[in-house]
């Protein structure tokens, strides 16, 4: 009896190594290190989304696993360069471009690529007098030292204060270090709420524009699981699951309407159209910002 019992149980463990070996072991950032809580699980699922659409007799079918935690965008890149880490996701430069692979499908569909301004509450009045690129020229921004907002920003004649961490920013823009940031509308509420202490606010009236996609990046070279990805997330659009997975995260479908209008996001996500206000695009000055 006990020879059987082993031999069943050795059975089992060949079959589930056998069953793991079948399959693809993508490892990936840990999200939390990357995004902001609301969109921290966004990503990951995209990736598990566009693999699942994809595997079959040709294509191995695929599992996300996380890498270690408490590294910097950075490290993750690195990791990325030394083959420690298969994908990341990251808005595109032309320099990141020519060290991975890139999967050129915009995850955002452009939410990012409007910005407003985080600033603090009691210079409100002071951006009034804000009407051109010209004029905003004459105030300062706050940018994480590797984001590609500060590579924008400084394109365009903007004078761009750094931290490589990201949270100093937000004490940084209170202590009157520089005079804004420009964040996308899934991230600014959860700024405000975040740091209630600090007493910032969102500049009503102004919105920038200038393009910026996020897109997933493997390994350079690896054009293989690049096609594959792409081609996963494009049977996504095409059947609908991704906008679902999209505006299924309030973050996201909350910046979306904010953007195009509660009417426009409620028909992208299948929803019997509401009655709202009018997108932020059509009650702000939009000042655009030439692309790197």
């Amino acid at each position: 009896m006990l020879v059987c019992v082993r031999s069943v149980l050795l059975a089992l463990a060949l079959l589930w190594t056998a069953a793991v070996q079948a399959q693809l072991a993508l490892r990936i950032p840990d999200p939390s290190q990357m995004e902001p809580p609301a969109l921290a699980g966004y990503y990951p699922a995209a990736l598990r989304l566009a693999l699942e659409k994809t595997a079959g007799a040709k294509a191995l079918p695929a599992f996300v696993v996380m890498s270690q935690p408490g590294m910097s965008r950075e490290r993750y890149r690195l990791m990325l360069t030394e083959g420690e880490i298969d994908v990341i996701w990251s808005s595109t430069t032309p320099e990141r471009e020519s060290l991975y692979e890139p999967v050129r499908f915009n995850l955002l569909k452009g939410v990012n690529e409007y910005r407003v301004l985080l600033v603090r509450r009691s210079d409100l009045a002071r951006f009034e007098s804000v009407r051109s690129l010209a004029d905003l020229q004459a105030l300062s921004a706050g940018a994480g030292l590797h984001w590609s907002d500060t590579q924008v920003l400084r394109t365009n004649g903007l004078r761009v204060v750094t931290a490589a961490n990201h949270e100093s920013l937000f004490r940084m823009l209170a202590g009157r270090r520089f005079d804004f940031m420009a964040r996308s509308m899934a991230e600014a509420q959860g700024d405000v709420a975040a740091y209630p202490e600090l007493d910032l606010a969102l500049e009503p009236r102004l919105l920038l524009q200038y393009q910026q996609p996020i897109y997933f990046f493997v390994g350079k070279g690896n054009r293989a699981l690049a096609e594959r990805i792409r081609r996963g997330l494009a049977l996504a659009e095409a059947d609908g699951s991704l906008d679902r997975l999209f505006f299924s995260t309030p973050a996201l479908r909350d910046a979306w309407a904010s953007i195009h209008g509660e009417k426009a996001a409620d028909a992208a996500a299948g929803k019997k159209p509401s009655a709202a206000a009018a997108p932020l695009r059509a009650k702000r000055l939009t000042l655009k910002l030439a692309p790197l």
